[in-house]
C-alpha cells in the first residue's frame, strides 16, 4: 500500500486531490464515500478538479498578498531609516551652522550687487531669465514656488534664492515630502515630544522649527 492509498484509508477517502505547484504539495482535498453508495463520475471527477485548480490559484493569491504585505513593511522601515538618517543630517548641520555662527565663522553675506549663483554655470538666455527672476525672489520675503520636471534643479535654485537673501547666514534646510508617509511628513514638518506615539523616544525639532530665520525647501 503506497502513501496515497494509506492517507486515503486514514481519512476513510474515495478520492484524493493533490494541490500542486512548482513548490510541491501546497494541500490535498479529500472526498469520503457518497452516501448513496453510488460511484462518482466523470463529472463528478470534473468538478472536483475545478474545485482543485481554483483552491490552488487561492493559495497562490494569498502568498503573493503576504509576500506583498512583507516588502511593503521592508520597503516602509527603509523610508523610515533613510528619513531618520535625513533628519539626524540636517540637525547636524544646523547645529554646524550655530557653531560657526558663533565663532564668527558663518558664510558671509554676498555684497550688495553680488550674485551668487551657488555654482550654476551657462549664460543662455533662457538661463539668464530664470537666474533675474531669482535675484527677485530672493529680496523679497514671500513663499516661492518653484516649478519644473524632477532633475531639472529646483533644489540647487532653491539654494541660490536662499544664498543671495538676507537669510544667508541661517540653515536651508530640506525636505523630499514624496518620500513620506502622511504621518511622518507631520512629524518631519512640526516635530514631536518623547512619548508622543510608540517610537518616539525621543523629543524631535521639526523642520520649521530647525529652519526658523533661514530657508525651508520643501520637495514634492
Amino acid at each position: 500500500m503506497d502513501s496515497a492509498q494509506r492517507l486515503m484509508h486514514e481519512l476513510r477517502a474515495e478520492m484524493l486531490y493533490l494541490l500542486n505547484d512548482d513548490s510541491g504539495v501546497r494541500g490535498i482535498i479529500a472526498v469520503g464515500r457518497r452516501g448513496s453508495g453510488a460511484p462518482y463520475t466523470a463529472e463528478d471527477i470534473a468538478f472536483l478538479h475545478a474545485i482543485g485548480q481554483m483552491s490552488v490559484l487561492s493559495l497562490h493569491s494569498s502568498q503573493a498578498n503576504q509576500n506583498l504585505a512583507r516588502l511593503d513593511a521592508e520597503l516602509k522601515a527603509k523610508v523610515d531609516r533613510i528619513a531618520e538618517q535625513q533628519r539626524q543630517l540636517t540637525i547636524l548641520r544646523a547645529e554646524l551652522t550655530s557653531l560657526q555662527n558663533d565663532a564668527g565663522q558663518a558664510p558671509p553675506v554676498p555684497s550688495p550687487g553680488v550674485f551668487d549663483r551657488a555654482g550654476i554655470r551657462g549664460n543662455s538666455p533662457l538661463l539668464t531669465d530664470v537666474l533675474n527672476q531669482v535675484r527677485k525672489a530672493a529680496r523679497s520675503d514671500s513663499t516661492v514656488l518653484i516649478q519644473g520636471e524632477s532633475g531639472t534643479g529646483k533644489e540647487l535654485l532653491a539654494r541660490v534664492v536662499h544664498r543671495n537673501s538676507d537669510r544667508a547666514n541661517a540653515p536651508l534646510i530640506s525636505l523630499n515630502c514624496a518620500a513620506l508617509s502622511p504621518s511622518l511628513l507631520e512629524s518631519e514638518l512640526f516635530g514631536h515630544v518623547k512619548g508622543a506615539y510608540t517610537g518616539a523616544i525621543k523629543d524631535k525639532m521639526g523642520r520649521f522649527e530647525l529652519a526658523n530665520g533661514g530657508t525651508l525647501f520643501l520637495d514634492e
